[in-house]
C-alpha cells in the first residue's frame, strides 16, 4: 500500500513566528526586484509544518491610477489601490528574486517592494483575505491604521503602511515589532513601514498611527493582516476516503474513520500487518 507520512504522535504546532525581512527593492517609475529574507524554509513533511509564508508588500507612488501587478507565482492578498500585500508559499534556500511590475506610472513615481517571511502559518491563505482591514487616509503626518478584530489565539498581526513621501523613522507601534522602515528618495519620494505583533492570546487590534517624524503631510495608506497558526493540517471526515494506511514514527497503522472535523481529530486505527525477518549470524560464536 501507499503509506503516507503523519506527524509522529505529540507533534503540536505553537503559534506563527517571523522569518524576517528581506531589503527593499525602489525604482523610479520602473519595475522592482525584492529579494526574499534569508533562512526560508519549504516546510517539514515529517513533521507536518508547511512551507513558510512569503509576502511583499509594494506600491507605487500615484495613487488612484498606479496599480501593482502581480508576479507569475503570487497572488494578492488584498490592495488598497496603488498598494498591494502579494503572497506564496516558500520553496526554501532556492526560492528567487520576483520582479515586481506597475501599471499607470507616471514620470517620477517612486515604486518601491519588500518581502517578508512567517512560519508555522495556516495552510489556506483564501482564509487570510478575509482577515485584512485597509484604509485610505487624506494629507498628513502620520500613517492612521484601521482596528481588526483577532478570534484565534497564535495569530501573527501585522500593520503595513504607504506613504507619498520619503520620512526620517517611523516610531514602533506600541507593543509591536518593527519589521521594517523602508523611506525612499528615488522619484518624487515615497516610503512603506511594517510593523507586527505574535499573539500568544487573541487581542483585538485597536485603530491608530503609525507616528512619522521627518518629511511633509501627504496621504497614506494601511494595510492589516491577520495570520493565523498552522494548527495542523486537517484530515478528511469522507468514510469513501478510508481506510487509509498511515506511518506514525515509524509504526505502520491503518485509519479506518476520522470523527472531527477541525484540530485535534481523532481517528478509528488498526494495527498494520508487520512481517518481520531476523538476521541470523552464520558465523558460529564456537572457536
Amino acid at each position: 500500500a501507499d503509506i503516507r507520512p503523519m506527524p509522529c504522535p505529540g507533534t503540536v504546532h505553537v503559534g506563527v513566528t517571523y522569518v524576517g525581512a528581506g531589503v527593499p527593492s525602489a525604482g523610479n517609475n520602473a519595475s522592482v526586484t525584492p529579494p526574499p529574507p534569508a533562512g526560508l524554509s519549504a516546510g517539514d513533511p515529517d513533521t507536518g509544518r508547511g512551507p513558510d509564508l512569503l509576502l511583499c508588500a509594494a506600491a507605487i507612488r500615484n495613487s488612484g491610477t498606479g496599480t501593482v501587478n502581480v508576479p507569475d507565482g503570487w497572488n494578492q492578498v488584498v490592495a488598497s489601490g496603488n498598494f498591494a500585500v502579494l503572497m506564496k508559499y516558500s520553496e526554501g534556500s532556492t526560492e528567487p528574486t520576483p520582479t515586481v511590475t506597475f501599471s499607470g506610472g507616471a514620470a517620477n513615481a517612486t515604486t518601491i517592494a519588500q518581502c517578508f517571511a512567517f512560519r508555522n502559518v495556516y495552510p489556506n491563505m483564501a482564509l487570510v483575505v478575509p482577515l485584512t482591514a485597509t484604509q485610505l487616509n487624506g494629507s498628513a503626518q502620520d500613517i492612521a491604521y484601521p482596528a481588526r478584530t483577532v478570534a484565534i489565539d497564535g495569530c501573527a498581526v501585522v500593520v503595513i503602511g504607504w506613504k507619498q513621501d520619503d520620512w526620517t523613522s517611523v516610531a514602533q507601534i506600541s507593543g509591536m515589532i518593527e519589521g521594517f522602515d523602508s523611506p525612499s528618495a528615488l522619484g518624487d519620494d515615497a516610503g512603506i513601514v511594517m510593523d507586527y505583533v505574535v499573539q500568544t492570546t487573541a487581542a483585538n487590534l485597536s485603530s491608530g498611527s503609525l507616528v512619522v517624524t521627518g518629511g511633509g503631510a501627504a496621504i497614506s495608506r494601511a494595510i492589516v493582516l491577520v495570520i493565523g497558526p498552522d494548527l495542523g493540517y486537517p484530515w478528511s471526515t469522507t468514510a469513501a476516503d478510508y481506510p487509509i494506511d498511515l506511518d506514525v514514527g515509524g509504526v505502520k497503522i491503518v485509519a479506518t474513520a476520522c470523527s472531527d472535523t477541525v484540530t485535534p481529530q481523532a481517528m478509528t486505527i488498526n494495527a498494520a500487518p508487520v512481517a518481520r525477518t531476523r538476521e541470523v549470524n552464520e558465523k558460529s560464536s564456537f572457536m
